[in-house]
């Protein structure tokens, strides 16, 4: 496992048990598994599928498509925090399924991610958008998106949550939030928008914690602010504040809490 920057500090501590959890290392509620690992990358007759290893068993993660879909890839050379539900059934590429499942990219570079796996025709993906190359007959759908509505009265307070990856500054797939909030504090002529960061400490499924820089609520808070002065609200009305401590998560649960409010106080 690579080591964090010491000037950025990533804490990687054991830990006896997360507030409210009190089951023993590699016991996740409800067969869920949150892991780091290197991503694999399987090639099959039809589209890539990505998989990794963790404790001697395999796991699907999604495959490759489009930048349409809902699943976004894992990048080879960097480690991957995975946060998934065991799903029964069938195995994917020979991968236990995670569904639903979320995966962190690490910014480290890991030399031994690299692991490429041929097609062989024992792995395929039946429900796969397309077959490989050039496919005129089912063309991949070009990026969609749907128009926002216009908000209607009455206005009342209201709140948006955008949801990060693991050290993520930017919810760039959350864009339909940020557009609904500045939407909504433009009609409703809103006299306050707070914004407030979020950062959050995951437990492994070893057993382990892993948390979040300790500047990142900071960050999200005051790049989103300038996202929305940007955008059209008016920075006086802007406030953003942030919560330095970690809070604590395990499983899919840890995902919600690397989170960021944008709250809307119509006149």
């Amino acid at each position: 496992m690579n080591v964090r920057n010491e000037c950025i500090v990533l804490i990687l501590v054991a830990v006896t048990a997360v507030a409210g959890d009190d089951k023993t290392p590699g016991e996740h509620a409800g067969g869920q598994k949150t892991f780091l690992a290197c991503p694999i990358v399987r090639d099959t007759k039809t589209v890539p599928c990505w998989l990794t290893e963790y404790q001697g068993e395999t796991y699907y993660l999604g495959i490759q498509v489009d930048q349409a879909a809902a699943f976004q890839p894992p990048q080879l050379l960097h480690q991957v925090l995975v946060e998934g539900t065991v799903k029964p059934g069938a195995r994917i590429c020979g991968g236990i399924v995670l569904d639903p499942v979320k995966i962190s990219v690490m910014p480290e570079l890991d030399y031994t991610c690299n692991t490429m796996l041929p097609a062989v025709d024992e792995y395929s993906v039946p429900f796969a958008p397309r077959g490989p190359g050039p496919n005129k007959a089912q063309p991949l759908a070009p990026l969609r998106f749907p128009t926002p509505a216009e908000p209607k009265p009455p206005f009342t307070v209201r709140e948006f949550t955008l949801y990060y990856d693991f050290d993520g500054e930017r919810a760039g797939r959350m864009a339909h939030v940020i557009t609904d909030a500045m939407l909504y504090a433009k009609a409703s002529h809103a006299k306050r928008v707070e914004i407030v960061g979020y950062r959050a400490a995951v437990r492994l499924s070893d057993g382990k914690a892993l948390e979040e820089y300790p500047w990142i609520a900071q960050h999200r808070a005051e790049i989103m602010a300038d996202t929305l002065r940007e955008i059209g609200v008016p920075g006086s009305i802007i406030s953003t504040s942030w919560k330095s401590d970690a809070e604590n998560g395990s499983g899919m649960d840890a995902s919600l809490k690397r989170r960021l409010t944008i709250t809307v106080t119509p006149e």
